[in-house]
């Protein structure tokens, strides 16, 4: 993307990696960080597509731990990926104010989620809205992932800019409902 800096990791670079922890085997994955808008990640949502040889079932976790380090296409974890919460456990309330940026609603589809946190998690996810014709295509954040960074939008056909965190906060409160 041409608008992140080398600082930064796009969620687009997050939808495809290798997890592991210090004592388990790698399974593929996704990592969503949950942001409030100013921009601090208050949780990671661990998407694990699962790997019967290395026990590790296919999943959604919630994780207030953040990756040892994601480098190269992998992120390792201070402990296994089963010993965090399930997402169908967390409360609704809980994502009340923050956002997150699923563009395919890959993890919504098909998960088996209470119908009170799906609308929670549809209400939250950024690349469901618009603002005339802009709308966010990536967001940024710094390589530990605990802050957001910044946003690349697209207004019409060629209208690609970098929307700074002052500017995405701007377009969240535009958006919201």
């Amino acid at each position: 993307m041409a608008f992140q800096t080398p600082f930064e990791i796009g969620q687009s670079q997050l939808l495809k990696l290798r997890l592991s922890s210090v004592d388990t085997r790698e399974t593929e994955g996704s990592l969503f960080p949950f942001f409030e808008e100013a921009g601090a990640v208050r949780f990671l949502v661990i998407q694990a597509a699962g790997d019967a040889a290395a026990g590790t079932p296919a999943g959604l976790w919630v994780a207030s731990e953040f990756p040892l380090e994601i480098r190269r296409g992998k992120a390792i974890y201070p402990r296994p990926i089963l010993k965090y919460s399930p997402l169908a456990g967390l409360d609704p309330q809980a994502i009340a104010g923050l956002h997150h940026f699923d563009p395919e609603g890959v993890w919504l589809k098909g998960a088996d989620l209470p119908e009170g946190l799906l609308a929670a998690l549809k209400a939250s996810n950024v690349a469901l809205r618009s603002r005339g014709k802009e709308a966010v295509k990536d967001v940024f954040f710094t390589l530990d992932l605990r802050r957001l960074t910044g946003a690349a939008s697209r207004a019409g056909l060629f209208g690609q800019r970098r929307l700074e965190l002052a500017g995405l906060k701007t377009f969240l409160r535009d958006t919201a409902s």
